[in-house]
């Protein structure tokens, strides 16, 4: 082996630079990027019989982390469950958990695993009886109702049946509905059906063994009064009366009928949806979304009648109305029904939104604009007609605001027919499904009006620095016949972040009828945040519209730092403030973490603490009216870098859009980060980092960041996710 000498000179000169480098890399947040926070799954119950005894729990997390018992008295004020180690490292561990004989009927505490913003809550279950809960009834109407609720017991128990028992209220006398099993955590439901109409029904579970009959709390629900159908014309009507984008839950229990006169299937970007008609009259149409993809097909033809209740009214930006149906709500009467075409004044599409309509004396062609055949036409605006094609549809757009509405050419003039829906730009459309639809016009003669033409190009895919490029630039197109581009369309890349991204190319590309696309794959690895501009080589017909961006963004993974608040969600069940649970530098003066909400929209179980409902009261979000809030203000010779948040929320009843923001010395809010949130989400980190101002909060500054739920129901609940642990971290200087 080869030994290495050095002068001392050289040796100072080689520790300068060693220093200088650690130097760099801990002053660079991007240098230590760790994981989020994350822990292996564990049992949500662990079962102990009368007699107690020892069990064992093993478990993985990557932060350090502390364990806790709640409910852990017995009416001596002695604690009856042990744990055998409290907190820990990150890594790998066990538990042991002694339990001691039990002295009564039922007993239960909760082991809570805190790791930062990740954890787990664990019933620990000592009974003699089983524990019943029951629910309350649910999607009632005049004939059915879905009952719910739990059992368990920790011990060895002979069961020969369990279920529900009902009985009207007026007569008292109890049937029972067996159900077949439960699920792992003691939870079963049932269904009832042939209900009466406008009747009050007790109902309570019940459990069955060789000794005894356990019976859980009585409880009630009323059935409806019998649906009661409702003109289409008149639904549409309500739903306009709600502000464009807005939403409103139907809780009537009416009902709608009508023949689907055009469906679509489900996709990336919508639910399955059916225009279904009524009658012959305006407003008689209306866009039917389905709740659940995928829950039913329905094809043209068929008749259907639409209950209403627990669906949802939505009035979109552009002025349609829809109504979403709930997941059982739709049933098919009859097939192969159709319905009458309405002949309307081109100008007056928008009030037959949905319906099958027919438009006479409709000019087509641009062969018509000929001053020789049409002087009149020759020096102005043609109708404004808009001829797309497809391999499935055509779509004539026949705007009312042209000059020359009122006119119509002396000969060649038509009868279209088909669709009226809703156009990109807020305006309404013929769709006329066949070519025949097009009186007067032949197929030779329409696949002429479909030019080669090209649509704005587009970037589909992501840009992640230091990850390889996922995506392609999108050109799509529209053309009347097969052909073949000649020559070479590439793509230029130009921009901030446009360094080690190319962009493939293609020659003499084989173009088809109808419409579709021309897809460049992107490649390569950005090595710098910022924006990327995509312009287009060698298609003259897309002339201004020949580019497009991305934006490259970077991992959204923060440093943790030296700094942590951390608030105890275990400690604040059904109150509205969070406590400070620790703060590791004491020139950091952090708020508790507050819930500013109507005291009547907050509610308390079991696994979480803070759950709101009515946050889509929230008008605006930058201004809202329900929303979490802290503050942290910086001590007398500090200087704060904030750079995470790790959180765990939870969510009940749909999806909720989440904004992270911040405002410095009371000043106006601005929003770091907004999400769509589901219930299927896992605990997840903010990035505080990417946010210049509050990297450098200097001495005397007051930062406050909130969090504001948005959802699209006032049913829907969010909040901070029960006994675990939320926490905002970063350095101090």
């Amino acid at each position: 082996m080869k030994l290495l000498s050095y002068s001392s000179k050289q040796l100072a000169g080689l520790m300068l630079l060693l220093l200088a480098a650690f130097a760099g890399s801990c002053n660079d947040p991007s240098s230590q990027l760790p994981e989020a926070p994350s822990m292996s799954e564990l049992s949500d119950v662990i079962y102990f019989s009368e007699e107690g005894g020892t069990q064992t729990i093993s478990f993985s997390t990557n932060r350090a982390w502390t364990a806790s018992l709640m409910n852990n008295l017995t009416s001596a004020n002695e604690p009856w469950c042990e744990l055998s180690a409290e907190s820990g490292a990150a890594g790998p561990h066990k538990i042991a958990i002694n339990v001691t004989p039990l002295q009564g009927d039922y007993r239960e505490a909760i082991l809570l695993l805190n790791a930062s913003a990740t954890g787990a809550e664990i019933v620990i279950s000592q009974s003699g009886q089983p524990v019943i809960t029951t629910n309350e009834a649910s999607d009632i109407n005049e004939a059915k109702a879905t009952l719910s609720g739990a059992w368990r017991y920790s011990g060895e128990i002979e069961v020969s049946e369990f279920g529900f028992e009902v009985a009207t209220k007026s007569n008292g006398t109890y049937t029972r509905y067996p159900v077949a099993e439960k699920a792992e955590d003691g939870s079963f439901a049932y269904q009832l059906t042939a209900l009466s109409a406008e009747t009050s029904y007790l109902y309570r579970i019940y459990i069955q063994t060789p000794d005894v009959v356990y019976t859980g709390e009585v409880k009630e629900f009323k059935t409806d009064k019998a649906a009661a159908p409702i003109a289409v014309s008149t639904l549409k009507e309500a739903i306009f009366q709600l502000a464009k984008g807005g939403s409103k839950n139907y809780t009537e229990n009416d009902l709608i009928k009508g023949v689907v006169i055009a469906a679509y299937a489900a996709d990336e970007t919508q639910a399955a949806s059916l225009l279904l008609q009524d009658g012959t009259q305006a407003n008689s149409g209306i866009r039917v979304i389905l709740s659940e993809q995928g829950a039913a097909t329905y094809q043209k033809g068929n008749y259907l009648e639409v209950r209403l209740k627990y669906g949802k009214m939505e009035h979109s930006e552009q002025g349609l109305a829809s109504i979403v149906a709930p997941a059982d709500g739709i049933r098919l009467l009859e097939n192969n029904k159709s319905v009458e075409v309405v002949a309307v004044d081109h100008t007056k599409l928008a009030d037959y939104e949905a319906m099958c309509v027919a438009i006479e004396q409709s000019q087509l062609t641009r062969l018509f604009t000929n001053a020789t055949n049409y002087p009149t036409w020759s020096a102005a605006e043609l109708w404004g007609v808009e001829v797309n094609g497809s391999e499935k549809s055509y779509s004539i757009h026949v705007p009312a605001n042209s000059a020359l509405a009122s006119q119509v050419p002396a000969t060649g003039s038509g009868t279209v027919k088909g669709l009226v829906e809703l156009y990109a730009n807020g305006e309404y459309v013929l769709c006329c499904q066949k070519s025949e639809d097009v009186a007067g016009l032949t197929n030779d003669r329409f696949a002429s009006l479909l030019d080669l033409a090209f649509l704005q190009p587009e970037f589909k895919g992501s840009l992640v620095v230091d990850e390889p490029a996922s995506g392609s630039v999108v050109i799509p197109y529209r053309n009347g016949d097969y052909s073949t581009l000649p020559g070479t369309i590439s793509v230029e890349v130009s921009g901030e972040a446009a360094e080690g991204i190319s962009v493939a190319s293609v020659t003499d590309f084989q173009i088809g009828a109808g419409s579709g696309e021309i897809t460049l794959a992107v490649s390569g690895t950005p090595t710098t945040a910022g924006v990327i501009t995509f312009t287009v080589i060698g298609l003259d017909e897309l002339g201004n519209k020949n580019s497009c961006t991305a934006e490259v963004i970077a991992p959204a993974v923060p440093e943790v730092g030296n700094f942590e608040a951390i608030w105890n969600t275990g400690t604040a069940k059904g109150d509205s403030v969070m406590k400070l649970s620790s703060n590791s530098n004491a020139s950091i003066e952090v708020s508790d973490w507050t819930l500013h909400a109507s005291s009547s929209n907050i509610t308390a179980t079991k696994w979480a603490d803070f759950a709101a409902t009515g946050w889509d009261a929230n008008e605006s979000v930058l201004a809202p009216v329900q929303y979490f809030e802290t503050t942290l203000k910086v001590g007398v010779g500090a200087k704060l870098v904030l750079s995470g948040m790790d959180i765990t929320h939870r969510i009940n009843g749909g999806d909720v859009t989440l904004s992270v923001q911040y405002a410095i010395n009371g000043g106006a809010f601005a929003e770091i980060e907004s999400m769509l949130l589901t219930s299927a989400t896992e605990p997840f980190t903010v990035n505080l980092g990417k946010v210049a101002a509050l990297t450098s909060v200097v001495e005397g500054s007051v930062v406050t960041i909130r969090l504001v739920p948005k959802a699209t129901s006032s049913s829907i609940k969010w909040g901070i996710k029960a006994k675990s642990r939320f926490a905002v971290y970063g350095n101090v200087e």
